[in-house]
């Protein structure tokens, strides 16, 4: 059970599966306060790529929200470094899932997701995943 102290970022899965009306994520989404919820802005360009017009994502008021992450400096190189890294194992990471996984890292978040290829960083960069 989700404690008050928990902030949680959300992956694009999530958000997609949430827009969808996915009943596990709206639960869970339920069981939170809005104070608990974050996205990365890099979740919001992937949101957002999969619509054909501005028309269609302009419905999406929550866009707007300020519930979304900006990428840094730090942000980016940590993120870099985790490409690098992982790369030099035989794992490759894509670089919106190395920007989310940093963001998460960065800011204390944990991060649900339904991408198996993002569970790896549980163990290696001990960051907190929950699977929905």
């Amino acid at each position: 059970m989700p404690t008050d102290r928990d902030k949680y970022l959300f992956d694009t899965n999530i958000l997609i599966g949430l827009v969808n009306n996915d009943e596990s994520i709206i639960n869970f989404i339920n069981s939170l306060t809005e104070d608990n919820i974050y996205f990365s802005v890099v979740t919001k360009c992937e949101f957002m790529a999969g619509f054909s017009s501005m028309d269609e994502v302009t419905k999406f008021e929550f866009l707007n929200s300020g519930k979304f992450l900006d990428v840094t400096d730090e942000l980016s190189f940590l993120a870099g470094e985790i490409c690098v890294l992982e790369r030099n194992k035989g794992r490759r990471v894509k670089t919106p899932d190395a920007l989310i996984i940093a963001t998460a890292l960065l800011n204390g978040l944990i991060l649900v997701t339904r991408d198996k290829g993002m569970l790896f960083a549980r163990e290696v960069y001990d960051l907190k995943v929950k699977e929905i």
